[in-house]
């Protein structure tokens, strides 16, 4: 069975947020976006996603503490781990794995980073 999978996009640049919605439509693929990790964490509370995409560096509550929180409420709440993938220009792919995420991918991105992405995590959305 192929599910559609929706995507929760945590960026504050609204370039990156625009380009990472066409990508994914053109991919066939639903998103929501958030600005920063607190309104990211509050979204994620509220709805069911099958990935998100996570940015590092954000005002507010960055990338690495919304990560956390979202891991923490998945505990308490016996939710099984949705996966968070890093998109960063400038985190260390340990620092991501330290908070909880799953994987990373750099700035600037291609469309095949995303749907290799897409094809790793979520290998039962048909992409």
């Amino acid at each position: 069975m192929t599910i559609n999978p929706q995507i929760l996009i945590v960026e504050d640049n609204p370039q990156i947020v625009r380009l990472l919605q066409l990508q994914l439509k053109h991919l066939g693929v639903s998103s929501l976006t958030a600005s920063n990790g607190l309104e990211a964490l509050q979204l994620y509370k509220n709805s069911a996603f099958s990935l998100i995409f996570m940015d590092v560096a954000m005002p507010v509550m960055n990338g690495l503490e919304a990560c956390i929180a979202i891991r923490e409420h998945e505990r308490e709440n016996s939710i099984n781990p949705t996966p968070i993938i890093a998109v960063t220009g400038q985190a260390e792919l340990k620092e991501c794995l330290d908070a909880g995420m799953n994987d990373l991918f750099s700035k600037p991105f291609l469309l095949g980073d995303i749907e290799q992405t897409l094809l790793r995590w979520l290998p039962n959305s048909g992409h």
